[in-house]
């Protein structure tokens, strides 16, 4: 007998706590995932509902992937291990199995792989105890695969709804549920991939005309290295459809408007997914989000940016596409200049900065910016971005490093080259030898009580705001400026790091004379 020694039930609460969603829904979602990994096309869900005469409710999972080892099975059951790669597909330790711990009696795991073939049991019997046991398998697997069967304690869980789980299903594996998605996904699942729910097939409800597809293309040769589709409703939509939804292996990872930094007319009338499979290695473990360290960073605006290209061409043919704010009064450009300045001479004390504005000497160092607008920098943001060209516009994205050989593991597949579409110059839109710098503008959003913000390197200050109307009123709108720009700058420090210090030194420097 096998069993785990660690405080396994906080571990597990802890992971629990870093999902988006409830618990029943990273269960199923994780175990899709690490059936998917094994090279699994069907994925069966079988549920019991509560019966007094029959035990308790139960949830039987069953896929036709590779299956087990004997080495991976034992593997499976301890929480700190994993023979996944970053980058290697969606599923990274078998969480799944692990967190349903906390909800049922017991977890049965059968897997089938070439000669080898196995059953365990596993149940939390204590804080500190988890027992595991090999057994005489149920016998659920005809052929090479794993089944998990979740031992629920609950009469009242969802996890044998199967309306519930059809929910989770088409939410988070959209994706391979469209057909129109099998052009990028086929490499990936060769067999595609089916959901059978008691033997009834997942599919999705007939969509109504009017959906318009795009590639996401990066680099001089503009490569497909994405596909997506955007489509207009005739009512409001609710919070599982609204705004466009990015995925990476099938997997839905966000969906909405402020990762996009895009606003159109009628938010809640559009809807949309995206499927661009390289940003599998940048993924964080519960696969709700994306990494933040500045490779990652790096990476992800960098194709953040060409969906927003595509998705900014689609609205505007929608006639979605909010006009652009009124470009920066020329009285700004010293303050922009003194700004820049400033946070060079900060870079020592706060190098997050560094991002933000570009280096004047040296080669071209890799560069991201911090958008509160994204989940990643922690804030919402609902104000249009300018286009590179635009009026009051930074110019153009600083010089962003291609971070894709970075990733270990097996490199997701590009789709085939469409010669459609005109050369557009360097794969991150800016112009050559111009880098990002730091610059002010102004909007009005009489609805949102912040004083400005950031969306990539501009700074929004806003007009409508009863302090910076009372400033102007005096002629001090120049000193509003300043402490705006300060008060945002300090939001995007590392997390622990006091802000009260910044905006001393900040404000400090600002003063001196130059």
């Amino acid at each position: 007998m096998g069993e785990t020694r660690v405080n396994l039930q906080h571990l597990l609460e802890d992971i629990r706590d870093t999902y988006p969603f409830p618990i029943e829904e990273a269960i199923v979602t994780e175990l899709v995932a690490n059936a998917l990994d094994s090279g699994a096309s069907e994925i069966r869900f079988y549920t019991r509902p509560p019966d007094a005469g029959r035990g308790a409710p139960e949830l039987a999972v069953l896929d036709d992937g590779r299956g087990m080892t004997r080495e991976e099975l034992h593997s499976y059951h301890d929480l700190a291990a994993t023979s996944k790669h970053r980058g290697a597909g969606i599923g990274f330790a078998g969480i799944g199995a692990k967190l349903a711990l906390l909800l049922c009696r017991k977890v049965i795991t059968e897997t089938w792989r070439g000669h080898f073939q196995a059953a365990t049991e596993w149940r939390l019997a204590s804080p500190r105890r988890a027992p595991w046991d090999e057994i005489v398998g149920p016998g659920l697997l005809s052929a090479p695969g794993t089944a998990v069967v979740l031992s629920l304690k609950s009469a009242r869980t969802p996890l044998v709804d199967p309306g519930f789980l059809r929910r989770a299903l088409v939410r988070h594996f959209y994706p391979p549920l469209d057909e129109h998605f099998d052009e990028i996904l086929r490499p990936l699942y060769p067999l595609g991939v089916r959901f059978w729910i008691d033997d009834r097939r997942v599919t999705l409800p007939a969509e109504a005309d009017g959906r318009r597809y795009f590639r996401v293309r990066l680099g001089r040769r503009r490569n497909a290295v994405g596909l997506g589709f955007v489509a207009y409703a005739q009512a409001e939509l609710d919070d599982d459809h609204r705004g466009i939804a990015v995925a990476t292996y099938g997997k839905v990872i966000k969906r909405g408007w402020d990762w996009l930094a895009i606003t159109p007319r009628n938010p809640e009338r559009i809807t949309g997914v995206v499927e661009v499979p390289e940003l599998v290695g940048i993924l964080t473990t519960n696969k709700a989000d994306f990494l933040q360290d500045g490779s990652s960073l790096a990476r992800y605006y960098k194709y953040r940016k060409a969906i927003q290209t595509e998705v900014d061409r689609v609205l505007a043919e929608l006639g979605e596409l909010e006009p652009p704010p009124p470009a920066p009064e020329k009285k700004m450009r010293p303050l922009e200049r003194q700004l820049e300045q400033v946070i060079q001479e900060m870079l020592p004390e706060f190098p997050e900065l560094a991002p933000l504005v570009g280096r004047r000497r040296g080669p071209p160092e890799p560069a991201f910016v911090r958008d509160p607008a994204s989940a990643l920098a922690g804030a919402r943001e609902e104000a249009p971005e300018l286009s590179p060209d635009a009026p009051g516009s930074p110019g153009g994205l600083a010089r962003e490093a291609d971070t894709e050989g970075s990733d270990r593991g097996a490199r997701p597949p590009r789709l085939l080259e469409d010669a459609t579409g005109p050369e557009r110059g360097r794969e991150d839109g800016s112009r050559r030898g111009k880098q990002a710098k730091l610059t002010i503008a102004f909007t009005d959003a009489p609805g949102r009580p912040d004083l400005g913000w950031l969306v990539e390197s501009t700074i929004w200050v806003n007009r409508a705001h009863q302090a910076y109307r009372r400033a102007a009123r005096r002629g001090w709108d120049p000193y509003h400026v300043i402490l705006t720009v300060g008060a945002v700058l300090a939001a995007h420090l590392e997390p622990g790091r006091p802000p009260h210090g910044f905006l001393s030194r900040f404000l400090s420097l600002w003063g001196t004379e130059r």
